[in-house]
């Protein structure tokens, strides 16, 4: 019984998955180069928050610096590309090669003693101070950044450039959903829950701590070439710690416990902070509110255990079945 039951529950993952997928690209591809970019922009974002709920969601590591190795995957790119003149293809494999040591490097100095509240604030005050050198560095562009024509030709037009952005992070999140099935994730899920009784029987807490940044890290990396890639060069604001604050409300606003939460939460983050300036001159006001309400009313998010949604469609589902529309 069980067993039908996950068959029901996958079935049905894979159809909202099928569904989405399709509704998406036909938006993107049908509508205005304006639009798309837009489309593109919540693709990178929902990665992005993906990869920080398979920390913070799933593992209870607030990570505020979370941003660091977005920001360092484009300017990994552009150095590549615009500093040594290498070729498109190549400059995402050696940039996410180099950053690779980088990332474990930094797992281990922020996790050296298993402290999560340690864990938040040197996370934060690393990405603060490569983000203050990178202002001031003249050969990383300081505070402008640097611009350079990254596509090739045959990415110019902006679908293409959707279309290219919107299969890597279909593929990623599809990778980043796997992984959430996995025993691994089990583990991390009891280390945030109760990490003392799991250390007592013997599971290296830390080892899937640093694990799971690391796996986490690598997808920022590759949300952050998209991103330079979408823009045509590397943004000091790509490093701003603004950004890994975006990237936990959408993971609050969708729900940490369900995966496609924060996918929900970055379409709604990022559609609003587009089009609520064309709307209103108190657009940061009203995104103030929206997040006040949230946590008031769906503190679990929209998705998550008890969010909203979910306890909608139930409520709906029983009133089919109290008025005999479908079978009990």
């Amino acid at each position: 019984m069980e067993r039908i039951k996950q068959k029901k529950g996958l079935n049905k993952n894979v159809l909202t998955l099928v569904i989405g997928t399709a509704v998406f690209l036909m938006l993107g591809l049908l509508t205005q180069d304006s639009t798309s970019i837009i489309l593109a922009r919540v693709s990178i974002m929902a990665l992005y928050a993906v990869s920080l709920n398979l920390q913070y969601g799933y593992g209870g590591m607030g990570n505020l610096g979370h941003t660091l190795f977005f920001g360092l995957g484009g300017y990994g790119l552009l150095v590549c590309m615009a500093r040594f003149g290498l070729p498109f293809g190549l400059s995402i494999l050696l940039a996410i090669l180099a950053l690779i040591p980088l990332l474990v490097f930094f797992a281990l100095l922020c996790l050296w003693n298993n402290d999560m509240m340690q864990f938040t604030f040197l996370s934060m005050g690393i990405c603060l101070v490569v983000a203050s050198l990178f202002k001031k560095w003249e050969w990383i562009g300081t505070d402008v950044g640097i611009t350079y024509v990254v596509c090739p030709g045959w990415l110019s037009p902006y679908k293409m450039r959707f279309l290219l952005i919107f299969g890597v992070c279909l593929v990623c999140v599809v990778l980043l959903y796997f992984i959430t099935k996995t025993p691994f994730v089990r583990v991390l899920e009891g280390s945030r829950e109760n990490d003392e009784r799991l250390t007592f029987i013997g599971v290296n807490v830390r080892a899937h701590r640093v694990t799971a940044f690391c796996v986490s890290s690598f997808f920022a990396i590759v949300s952050g070439i998209l991103y330079a890639v979408l823009n045509n060069g590397a943004y000091i604001q790509s490093l701003d710690m603004s950004m890994s604050i975006q990237a936990l409300l959408m993971c609050i606003i969708g729900g940490t416990t369900s995966f496609y939460g924060p996918i929900l939460g970055a379409v709604l983050v990022i559609l609003l902070t587009n089009y609520l300036p064309n709307w209103t001159s108190l657009s940061n006001t009203v995104m103030g509110v929206i997040i006040m309400l949230c946590m008031y009313f769906v503190p679990n998010g929209l998705l998550g255990t008890n969010g909203a949604l979910p306890a909608l469609l139930r409520k709906l589902r029983r009133t089919r079945k109290d008025t005999g529309e479908v079978e009990p």
